[in-house]
């Protein structure tokens, strides 16, 4: 019984594809199928092994030996400077969690050899593991010696006269209007729409007749207003003003160290701000 089913059902399907043959070669409407349609075109595929052989030549085993050398320099050191930052980090989050102050008094690199001198708590800290470190006693060196070397660049002459490399092209009050001019130019933004400037007791910025407050009035909006710089003006009121009064004078004292108390930790700073609440 299936033997005579499958007999039936191939003769059926056989029919059915001679049906469908007839019918296309009697479709004159139907394209002819060509080999330049039927197959994909091979240049992707050149395409494809011709990158794939410029790129091989660029790994790390086809490289010439000073190619080599450098590859590994490059990536010797960003494994050194990775060790450094682990540890300086874990440096950085003890200190924090302790609630320590971070800075000292002296923190010049060129000085952390003179160890009578306190370099403050995070370098002290980077002092004292160093010793017993390859990786951190490898970093402070570099960073003693590069830091000896810039300041016997800055060292007296013969003369006796401190030698300095200050790069200042014209600082006069023209020099910032230009400067100021270009920098607003790059980012789109109209000097005419400045309506107010504040600037400290420097001549080149103040000044009412060469100062950069002057060529702001002239050239980009002459309803300019200029104001002094309010913060510096407010500590110098209370400077003044607590000099007439002893009493005010020590509190305005008292307030200041109080404050300088609380910002050098950051356990005290969390107790403050919790009883502020």
């Amino acid at each position: 019984m299936y033997k005579r089913k499958y007999k039936v059902g191939f003769k059926n399907r056989k029919e059915i594809e001679n049906q469908k043959l007839f019918k296309c070669a009697n479709d004159k409407s139907q394209k002819k199928i060509s080999f330049s349609t039927s197959v994909k075109p091979l240049k992707p595929v050149k395409d494809a092994i011709e990158s794939m052989v410029s790129t091989e030549s660029l790994s790390f085993d086809n490289m010439n030996p000073v190619s080599k050398l450098a590859m590994s320099t490059i990536t010797s050191k960003v494994e050194f400077n990775s060790l450094v930052i682990k540890r300086l980090i874990d440096i950085i989050m003890f200190i924090g969690r302790q609630g320590l102050a971070f800075i000292g008094k002296d923190e010049a690199a060129y000085n952390l050899e003179n160890r009578t001198i306190n370099h403050g708590n995070f370098l002290e800290l980077v002092l004292l593991i160093k010793d017993y470190d390859v990786v951190l006693n490898m970093h402070v060196k570099n960073c003693i010696e590069l830091s000896k070397k810039r300041k016997a660049r800055d060292k007296k002459n013969n003369n006796n006269l401190p030698q300095a490399r200050v790069v200042a092209y014209d600082s006069s009050g023209i020099g910032l209007y230009n400067l100021i001019t270009k920098e607003f130019a790059e980012i789109n933004l109209d000097m005419n729409n400045i309506v107010r400037c504040s600037f400290d007791e420097a001549a080149n910025t103040k000044g009412v007749y060469n100062g950069l407050q002057s060529h702001l009035k002239k050239n980009a909006n002459p309803s300019c207003i200029y104001t002094h710089c309010l913060g510096h003006v407010l500590n110098l009121v209370m400077v003044d003003s607590s000099e007439c009064c002893k009493n005010a004078e020590f509190l305005f004292g008292l307030v200041q160290q109080s404050a300088t108390f609380l910002l050098d930790s950051h356990k005290r700073m969390k107790v403050w701000s919790d009883l502020t609440k």
